[in-house]
């Protein structure tokens, strides 16, 4: 059987090791979501067994207090616990240790280790640990992320169909993504070094790359000169390939020359904090909708959790305590002659 198998008693003694650590990370993923609405959420795993232990996220439980979650299944020294606790550790799981725990024992198993960690929070408990200043404000903390959260959730849902796709015929150029390659010139002072030698001063490395630009469009093959001249040891071997490039992935001085090459044009030598950058866009395409709807939801989410976040603001009294938030120091008016 499996619960009786070497293998099995291993699974079960890091069962409870997870659940710990599950609560940790928990309450860490909470702040996380609630910083990053665009994050879509992960696939559902599989039940762990008969009987309602079925993985579901966190939201989904709350939703399902009414219809069972709220059942009381095990009592520990007379406390209980509920099918709703049961799914919200579970789902906190890794889920390969999921598919692990995916039989009958493996649902007793999980279930003996979730009756530990409510032993060690009775004794903690009785220990008066909970009283403890610093727990208790770790506890009021973990709560307000997890209220925060599930209102977050309420509040910004998924922007229609409709209006993703009216933003995305609206803004289509915005989906556009190029396949790039690039020749990279290290200088002093960029965080890119030479693969060999050391960096040029910075004029110098500009005429370098200006030479390298000449070559190339009088016809010299891109490929072998990005082998044999960039300092970028990952795509010099690859013949400077960066691969396909989305607008916003790139600094906004790069991505305007960029976005306004001709496929096959070479651009002008551009400096950036790495280096001195030739570029050569190779093919481009507009992403379709269904490419986008991931980006679209994503900036919908955003712009509809600073909006809200804002009206709240706004219409909240906020008082801070001036010995620990300092006013800050006035600003001298500009003296007559001064300049703006």
């Amino acid at each position: 059987m499996w619960g009786r198998s070497s293998k099995g008693r291993h699974v079960k003694k890091d069962v409870l090791y997870l659940l710990l650590a599950a609560v940790a990370v928990g309450m860490i993923s909470f702040g996380v979501t609630t910083l990053n609405p665009q994050k879509p959420p992960a696939a559902t795993p599989p039940s762990v067994a008969k009987g309602g232990l079925t993985a579901t996220t966190a939201t989904a439980t709350t939703t399902a207090v009414g219809s069972g979650a709220a059942r009381a299944v095990i009592h520990v020294n007379g406390d209980p616990i509920t099918v709703g606790e049961l799914q919200t550790a579970f789902s906190a799981l890794p889920e390969q240790t999921q598919q692990q725990l995916a039989s009958e024992q493996g649902k007793r198993a999980f279930a003996e280790q979730l009756v530990r960690m409510k032993l060690l929070e009775q004794e903690g408990s009785r220990m008066g640990i909970d009283k403890d200043p610093a727990v208790a404000e770790r506890v009021r903390e973990a709560r307000g992320q997890i209220i925060a959260n599930a209102a977050l959730q309420k509040l910004v849902a998924d922007a229609p169909d409709a209006k993703m796709r009216e933003e995305y015929e609206k803004n289509k150029k915005q989906f556009e993504v190029v396949q790039l390659r690039h020749i990279l010139i290290a200088y002093e002072g960029g965080s890119a070094p030479p693969r060999s030698g050391n960096p040029m001063p910075v004029d110098v490395a500009m005429k370098k790359a200006a030479s390298l630009v000449l070559r190339l469009r009088g016809g010299a093959d891109f490929a072998q000169v990005a082998t044999a001249e960039s300092d970028d040891v990952n795509s010099a071997p690859r013949g400077g390939q960066l691969g396909p490039v989305k607008r916003g992935m790139l600094p906004p001085e790069i991505e305007f020359v960029i976005f306004g090459l001709k496929d096959g044009q070479i651009s002008d030598p551009v400096r950036s904090q790495f280096g001195i950058h030739i570029f050569q866009v190779t093919s481009r395409k507009t992403q379709s909708f269904e490419e986008a709807r991931q980006g679209l939801s994503a900036q919908s989410q955003r712009e509809r959790l600073t909006a809200v976040v804002e009206s709240l603001r706004t219409r909240a009294r906020v008082d801070f305590d001036p010995k620990f938030f300092p006013p800050a120091p006035a600003v001298k008016a500009p003296g007559p002659g001064s300049r703006p």
